[in-house]
């Protein structure tokens, strides 16, 4: 299997892969998807100025004798001359506009498929899904994820393998929608973000059957002691019990629930503590961890678009460039928390780890 190394190697020669494979399907995309705008420029320098023409006439003639046979026949030119420019205008750009769709469609899936050869070239057994479901059973119940959304979407699903450790990553969007009425009775929505960024989930390099999770503690950085007290008392309510751990830096980032206290202790080595707390300085967002079903879930957020075109397809070498920079940082996170080191027999109980 590739290591992280191999794919970040490889990355280097995405420019060349991209003048050798990629430039050509822009230009021939060019060539087979011209908007021709030439004509509708020279209808519309002819018949904007028809139209602006019988519009002066038109407010003109509001002030004159409009009964006088003279008025009528200025009235008559006025709307001819506007509904000639107007028809100039329309009948080059309903074609136009016709061109401009397929090519639209025609761009979007170009650059699906520009981007699943990028994904094959770092590595061919690796996959991209551009459209997919919202995951929404792993979100809610993985105890990372604000779960009051009332509108959510998933992207840019990759999947693949580095080292020994399966992986996949999704760009995910929730929004709470509020919805409120004007004075002239007109409906307006609004969306609040709840969470932009990514899900990534990758296979734990240890065994376990437990819920543990892993979040940034705000209350605690503002409120210290009556923080953790209040948190205690929360605990006793849920099945998440909260975690007192031995290193008071990482308790002074993270808050740690767990459905089984002492499978906790022994995912939570203080080497991994040390890395969950570099991770977050590093990537400087609040990073969120679960523990869950054998395996490990991110959430990472992040403003910017995951996976996707930088610029326009002028742009192409560039952008390609930037994707495979994108995904290959994402993938640091495999080797930050050094989830291929398999010291560990993953099918080993906690009691009996050999």
């Amino acid at each position: 299997m590739a290591t992280l190394q191999d794919l970040k190697a490889k990355s280097n020669g995405i420019a060349e892969f991209a003048q050798t494979n990629l430039w050509p399907m822009v230009d021939a995309f060019e060539a087979a998807h011209v908007v021709d705008l030439s004509k509708m420029k020279s209808r519309f320098i002819v018949g904007a100025p028809m139209m602006f023409v019988g519009w002066i006439l038109q407010l003109f003639l509001k002030k004159g004798a409009a009964n006088s046979v003279p008025m009528k026949v200025m009235a008559l030119v006025a709307f001819a001359a506007m509904a000639i420019g107007f028809l100039m205008i329309v009948v080059e750009l309903i074609p136009m506009l016709k061109q401009a769709g397929k090519r639209a469609v025609a761009m979007s899936k170009l650059k699906t498929e520009i981007k699943q050869m990028v994904i094959h070239y770092l590595d061919p057994k690796f996959t991209l899904e551009t459209h997919v479901a919202f995951p929404k059973q792993i979100h809610d119940s993985c105890g990372v994820f604000e779960t009051n959304y009332d509108q959510a979407s998933a992207e840019d699903r990759c999947r693949g393998v580095v080292g020994e450790t399966a992986f996949e990553v999704y760009e995910l969007n929730t929004n709470k929608v509020k919805k409120t009425k004007g004075s002239d009775g007109s409906t307006r929505t609004t969306y609040i973000k709840v969470f932009k960024g990514l899900m990534f989930i990758a296979e734990a390099n240890k065994n376990f059957s437990g819920h543990t999770t892993i979040v940034t503690d705000k209350t605690e950085e503002s409120f210290g002691f009556l923080a953790r007290q209040g948190q205690r008392l929360m605990s006793s309510m849920s099945q998440l019990k909260l975690i007192e751990l031995e290193s008071p830096e990482f308790e002074s980032h993270f808050k740690v629930r767990s459905t089984d206290p002492i499978e906790a202790r022994y995912l939570l080595t203080p080497k991994f503590m040390e890395s969950v707390i570099a991770l977050k300085k590093k990537q400087g967002v609040d990073i969120q961890v679960a523990f869950v079903n054998s395996k490990v879930i991110l959430k990472i957020p992040r403003d910017r678009d995951f996976f996707e075109f930088k610029g326009g397809l002028q742009d192409l070498t560039m952008s390609v460039e930037s994707m495979l920079h994108d995904l290959t940082e994402v993938l640091t996170v495999i080797d930050d928390l050094e989830l291929n080191n398999r010291i560990y027999n993953k099918n080993s109980k906690i009691a009996g780890v050999s």
